[in-house]
């Protein structure tokens, strides 16, 4: 598959994103943060987005909306898995800790965000490094938010 790709300079400073649009994958860039994370995020939103109706499938079976599995398996993706692993941080935790401590709470759309891919990141590298598809990971992520927020 071919992915069209735009790269944009966005000014704001510290902020990345995004989106797929008519086919065309735009991807708002700076030096930092790193702009490979960013297209590596929004490229898998890209590739997923054809799929979007076993997403919400999984998701409302997880009592997620489909925003939250969607960008919770991007994020687990980019920044998550694509972390050097020579570092000893864990940006996407070091994210999800900072916009916490800065008085962020679990109704906070990013928080959920970075929550849900904490949760999932695990069983995404076994997918990724196995034979599994996203017919066959995505049950499993949904099982396995449900089986940590069971109340």
């Amino acid at each position: 598959m071919q992915v069209p790709l735009w790269l944009v300079f966005n000014p704001e400073e510290g902020s990345g994103g995004g989106g797929a649009s008519g086919g065309l994958l735009v991807v708002e860039v700076q030096q930092q943060p790193d702009p490979l994370r960013v297209v590596i995020h929004e490229s898998l939103h890209f590739l997923v987005d054809p799929r979007r109706a076993d997403v919400e499938a999984a998701a409302v079976s997880a009592r997620l909306t489909w925003e939250q599995l969607n960008e919770g398996i991007a994020y687990a993706l980019a920044p998550g898995l694509i972390d050097d692993p020579a570092d000893s941080r864990d940006s996407l935790v070091d994210s999800w800790l900072t916009r916490s401590l800065r008085g962020a709470n679990a109704a906070d759309t990013f928080v959920k965000f970075y929550m849900v891919a904490v949760v999932i990141r695990p069983l995404l590298r076994s997918a990724l490094d196995g034979s599994d598809t996203l017919t066959t990971f995505l049950p499993k992520a949904a099982e396995k938010w449900r089986t940590v927020t069971k109340p």
